[in-house]
């Protein structure tokens, strides 16, 4: 408790002597013991200008502290982006000595000038933002002691970069021992808060590491880290200490990604050691805001984020009020550890809202959200080291129970062990013994189906030979009758053969005559064939002819072209020499008029000529036809007359022939009737041996179903073996599975 009453005590608000007009009189009190003084109230104010004196400002003034934005200064609405200076006159007492200003952290850059001189400066404060570098920072400041009773404190402030600005902290003027006291005081706090939050990380990771199933553990370990970077990156900004080389747009995204993500980690944590009580789906939803907001800080720059700060206090505020929740219904039910979650809660409860507190300037005690942070995690680290210590304890406690569960349990193993091994050899023989039976069992099965496989097989011949012996009878009866009709048709085809024989012989006279025909036909062919080829040369001559005629008849078209055009040039040459030339032009005209007959008559005796030759080629083509079927037709009585030879002489034979089938055909006649007689004798001895056949397949029948019963009986003891077999398998692997586990015991 004397951490957090430190704290509590060294943020207390200071009795203030409220600044009026840009001035205030400290004489009296300056020189007082433990002398500190709040400078809040009116200062003077100079938009848009960089003065380093208090006689340089005009009549504008605004509250300090408080950002500038919203303001009116020269008749204009101050936007939150520039510059501006700040100034207050302070009277002291003439032999105040050693004396100290305290500042709080303008926004963004700033330069302080005591009496003019320039006494710090943090980041550049530039008229624009290319010229500015931002940094702030807590300092305190000694004052120079040659005052003479005034002192001039002029700040230059520039803001290009996020969305605060000016000072909005109180300036404390004071002893510079007490002051410096108090300072050393709070950075102590803070180092301590700090160094505590990562040591308690730090053994957080270690424990997850060594136990990767304590979700618990890494949520908590999580939270711890989160805490330890806002309290490094706020306040005095020791993490600007540690690294300086860390420029100020990260240390800002660090204190804005702490405070977007506290909240998510503190509910993940909850939702590991009770997650009965604490929902899912607002889990879900606050993980995808913190994720949202995260992803806006690093991927935009401060005067974008910051504007988005209070809209992240309300949902840490929903959070907190929701941890509030979870804590009380785990009292409700009983949750282990969860008085102290509800202890923490509320000490978290009230240092945030002492935090929105200061960021609306009602309070001015500084931030507590890192104390109840720390008491928060200090709290809970309280109840996980009670949880991990109980189940230690009852780790113990089973660890002892199983020691001596682990000693009753030998005895028993060891005679188990023993009655399994027994068990074990009868469990051999009782296999040897079914293997053997099953093996007869085999034998059997194989002998009896050989024997059903032959029964089988003999009832089917028998069956077979049966029908072939019906069919054999039935075959016997028709062969008889068919022996019947043969002999007559035998009797009959006798009378006709000798009928053909005549018949024959008078076919093979005509076959002669009709030779002797043919013969003089082919004659009769060859000299037509000879008279055509000479028609076919004397009409081929014509032809030639013919076409020397056309020559002619166009020479003389020719000649009388030639002169139908004389005429022509003998007319314009008697139309040229006038009277003299009338006798002229009448000859002319009738050579005109002879040449034009002429023409006139060759052309009709060219068509003429021209038709006789088509009429001539037709003829030749015909003369060619003819011929080609005069060769065709002689060839044709050739194979004819050849054919008719053969056929004369096949007639010739077959009447020899003839004869000698009459004389078969009474010998067959004769070999009928006596087959017929010992076909008949068989037909009666076929019908026995089908009834005696049909009688041993009834006994068959009767020894099959017999056979039958048998196998079937066997099949049943088989499949009863088989049981047998699985069930002394399993009590073997029973066994066998407890004498292992025995003998490892």
């Amino acid at each position: 408790m004397l951490i957090p009453a430190m704290l509590f005590f060294s943020l207390l608000p200071l009795t203030a002597q409220t600044v009026e007009g840009g001035t205030v009189n400290l004489a009296g009190l300056s020189t007082q013991p433990d002398f500190e003084m709040p400078l809040d109230g009116e200062w003077k104010f100079a938009w848009e200008e960089q003065f380093s004196r208090v006689d340089q400002f005009g009549s504008s003034r605004i509250s300090v502290p408080a950002p500038w934005e919203g303001r009116s200064a020269g008749g204009m609405d101050i936007p939150r982006h520039g510059f501006a200076s700040y100034g207050v006159r302070v009277t002291l007492d003439p032999d105040a000595q050693q004396l100290g200003l305290k500042v709080d952290r303008p926004n963004n850059a700033f330069k302080l000038f005591l009496n003019g001189e320039l006494a710090a400066r943090r980041g550049i404060p530039g008229p624009d933002r290319a010229s500015t570098v931002p940094r702030y920072d807590i300092l305190l400041v000694p004052v120079p002691a040659d005052h003479d009773g005034k002192l001039d404190i002029v700040f230059q402030v520039s803001n290009f970069h996020q969305n605060s600005s000016g000072l909005h902290g109180s300036m404390v003027l004071g002893d510079f021992a007490t002051l410096e006291a108090r300072w050393n005081q709070q950075r102590l706090v803070e180092a301590l808060f700090a160094g505590i939050a990562l040591a308690m990380a730090f053994y957080h990771l270690v424990l997850f590491l060594y136990q990767p199933g304590e979700k618990s553990v890494l949520f908590f370990f999580l939270f711890t880290i989160t805490a330890a970077l806002r309290i490094l990156s706020t306040e005095h900004i020791y993490l600007q200490e540690l690294l300086p080389w860390l420029s100020w747009g990260v240390t800002i995204k660090i204190e804005y990604l702490t405070f977007a993500l506290i909240g998510i980690a503190m509910i993940s944590f909850l939702k590991s050691i009770y997650p009965r009580e604490v929902h899912r789906s607002f889990l879900l939803v606050m993980a995808a805001l913190a994720g949202l907001y995260s992803l806006i800080i690093l991927f935009t720059p401060a005067r974008v984020f910051t504007r988005f700060i209070t809209v992240q206090q309300l949902i840490l505020a929903v959070q907190v009020l929701y941890i509030q929740y979870v804590a009380i219904a785990a009292i409700v039910r009983r949750r282990e550890g969860a008085g102290f979650v509800l202890f923490s809660v509320l000490a978290l409860l009230a240092a945030f809202i002492n935090d929105i507190l200061n960021a609306l300037l009602i309070l001015q005690t500084g931030s507590l959200l890192s104390g109840g942070l720390l008491l928060f995690f200090m709290t809970q680290s309280v109840f996980l080291a009670k949880k991990f210590t109980r189940e230690k304890r009852e780790s113990e406690k089973l660890s002892t129970g199983l020691r001596e569960s682990t000693s009753r349990l030998e005895t028993v193993f060891s005679e188990i062990a023993r009655s399994g091994d027994t068990a074990a050899g009868a469990s051999s023989q009782l296999d040897v013994s079914l293997r053997e039976a099953e093996a007869n069992l085999g034998g059997m099965e194989t002998a009896i189906s050989r024997v059903d496989g032959e029964l089988d097989r003999q009832d089917s011949s028998l069956s077979n030979a049966n029908r072939v012996n019906r069919r054999l009878q039935e075959f016997f009866q028709r062969l008889l009758t068919s022996f019947e009709e043969q002999s007559g048709e035998v009797r009959r085809s006798m009378t006709s053969v000798s009928g053909l024989i005549d018949q024959l012989d008078g076919l093979y006279g005509r076959f002669e005559t009709l030779e002797e025909s043919f013969r003089k036909l082919s004659d009769s062919n060859d000299r037509g064939l000879e008279h055509l080829e000479e028609m076919s040369e004397q009409v081929r001559e014509i032809s030639m002819r013919s076409e020397r005629l056309m020559e002619t008849n166009e020479l003389i078209s020719n000649i009388s072209s030639q002169t139908n055009l004389l005429s022509m040039n003998a007319a314009i040459e008697a139309a040229h020499a006038g009277d003299s030339g009338r006798g002229f032009a009448v000859v002319a005209e009738e050579i005109r008029k002879l040449a034009e007959e002429t023409a006139e008559q060759s052309r009709i005796t060219g068509g003429e000529l021209h038709s006789i030759k088509e009429g001539i080629e037709t003829a030749v083509s015909g003369s060619a036809s003819a011929l080609k079927s005069f060769e065709e037709i002689r060839t044709s009585l050739n194979e004819f007359s050849g054919q008719l030879g053969e056929v004369r002489r096949i007639v010739h034979d077959q009447s020899a022939e003839t004869g000698g089938i009459r004389e078969n055909l009474e010998g067959m006649g004769r070999s009928s009737e006596s087959l017929r007689e010992d076909m008949s004798g068989l037909s009666d001895e076929s019908r026995e041996s089908s009834q005696s056949m049909e009688e041993l397949a009834k006994v068959s029948e009767e020894v099959h179903d017999s056979i039958r019963g048998v196998f079937q009986r066997i099949t049943a003891l088989r499949s009863m073996l088989e049981e047998v077999k699985d069930a002394q398998g399993s009590t073997s692997a029973a066994l066998l599975t407890l004498l292992d586990l025995t003998r490892g015991e």
